[in-house]
């Protein structure tokens, strides 16, 4: 059952679905209380200890079905009903069977009784032994079927019916039964090592477009990219989320707790924590939309407000030429709806940073405080323009800090229009968001400061 639940989470992961060992510990208690002869029943109970959202449930039940296939759902598939179960084999047969006992009769008599549940556990136990699930690509599907039946000791099976035929005894429906069981195996092992190689796929794929700049992405990895931003936007929350709860209740207060614990004859068995008084953290993002960096807005804005949960408020601003508040957008949209929106409408023109930096410090009086996180999205080329370095110097002033997320590489700050290294000292951090892993650890810095 370990294994069996081992790779199953695996394959879940597979398909974007993240299972910590907590959930795994959870399911593995859950099941040996359960069992697992009854398919309904497993997926219940492992749709209730592995998944966070029920969001996922369509692709769990489609994982769930991928990898659990009963034996007459692919009987069914193959085109045939499964041979009926019978309490007693033919007396013709379970002679020969007994006298192969030490040898193939023992699968013999279950593949001529139809006794799927024993067929099953053969298969599930000669898979184990052949370590279908170290497979990595679909070329080894034969080598492995080979295992297989070499671990399930199919030639004495084989004999078996070479002697009955030999004697002239029947053996029609052993060999009918060994045929499909035959063809079970193929399809099992097909079945296995696809579901490992497209899990080995998914994480090298995932790997690279995590190394990919985000500019160089096409439209085919756009949807899988936005699902990489959720999970790794579900994975930043669950971790600053938990280490928010532990500060929130602050230190221990040892004098209150003593006095607290009389009553329970010294006892402490109530501790009393010190308050903290936190000012409600505010994320205000300016993001460019222009044309040099739109690939990176696309990912930054539906990131950061994928952090909700965590990020208690969260204001976002976008530019070319004009900055424009479009939280209420993000308010009554998806993230990636709202950021599509915002490109279409606001992206057009090109770059001035000194009048989106005047405009923006004006707009932002009263909600940049001392309490606010400014993050700024944007390559610093403003087309040889004015610059703005007055008003970046008075929303600073205002601001907790301000963090500056550059889509260039360092070289290339200060050539040309760049005006980085001016920018770079009116901030507090600058930091190089070229790639999506470049942007996770902006990110979780981001949540390190404003939590």
């Amino acid at each position: 059952m370990e294994r069996l639940l081992t790779e199953f989470v695996q394959v879940l992961r597979g398909a974007h679905i993240d299972v910590g060992p907590a959930q795994s510990a959870d399911a593995a208690r859950a099941l040996t209380l359960t069992g697992v002869t009854d398919r309904d029943r497993t997926r219940r109970v492992l749709a209730a200890t592995l998944l966070k959202d029920q969001d996922q449930r369509p692709t769990f039940d489609a994982c769930f079905d991928r990898y659990f296939q009963t034996g007459a759902a692919e009987h069914e598939q193959e085109g045939e009903s499964p041979p009926p179960p019978a309490n007693r084999p033919d007396p013709e047969s379970a002679d020969s069977a007994t006298e192969q006992e030490g040898g193939g009769g023992g699968l013999a008599r279950a593949l001529e009784t139809g006794d799927t549940a024993a067929l099953e556990a053969r298969l599930a136990r000669a898979m184990n032994e052949a370590r279908v699930a170290e497979a990595r690509h679909w070329t080894q599907t034969g080598v492995m079927t080979q295992r297989v039946r070499q671990a399930l000791n199919l030639e004495a099976v084989d004999d078996l019916l070479r002697r009955r035929r030999e004697q002239g005894q029947s053996a029609e429906r052993l060999a009918r039964a060994r045929a499909a069981f035959d063809r079970r195996i193929r399809g099992r092992v097909e079945q296995r090592v696809r579901m490992q190689a497209e899990t080995q796929a998914w994480t090298f794929r995932d790997r690279i477009l995590r190394q990919t700049p985000l500019s160089a992405l096409d439209r085919r990895d756009q949807a899988r990219m936005r699902e990489l931003v959720q999970r790794l936007a579900r994975r930043l929350a669950a971790r600053h989320g938990r280490r928010r709860r532990r500060r929130r209740r602050g230190r221990l207060d040892a004098p209150r707790t003593v006095r607290q614990s009389m009553r329970y004859g010294g006892v402490p068995f109530r501790p009393v924590w010190k308050g903290r008084r936190r000012d409600r953290a505010r994320v205000v993002v300016l993001c460019d939309v222009s044309q040099s960096v739109r690939g990176q807005a696309a990912v930054l804005l539906p990131f950061v407000h994928a952090l909700q949960g965590v990020l208690p408020e969260v204001h976002s601003w976008v530019f070319a030429s004009e900055p424009v508040d479009v939280t209420a957008l993000f308010l009554h949209h998806a993230p990636e709806r709202a950021m599509t929106e915002a490109l279409a409408r606001y992206g057009n023109g090109s770059t001035d940073y000194g009048g989106t930096l005047e405009r923006f410090d004006a707009a932002t009086q009263r909600l940049i405080q001392r309490q606010t996180t400014v993050v700024i999205l944007g390559d610093g080329r403003n087309n040889y323009g004015p610059t703005g370095l007055e008003s970046l110097e008075r929303i600073a002033g205002r601001a907790r800090e301000v963090i500056w997320l550059n889509p260039e590489p360092e070289r290339s700050w200060g050539t040309g229009d760049s005006e980085m290294p001016a920018y770079a000292r009116r901030c507090d951090e600058v930091l190089r968001c070229r790639t999506l892993r470049d942007l996770e650890w902006a990110v979780a810095e981001l949540l390190r400061r404003a939590g």
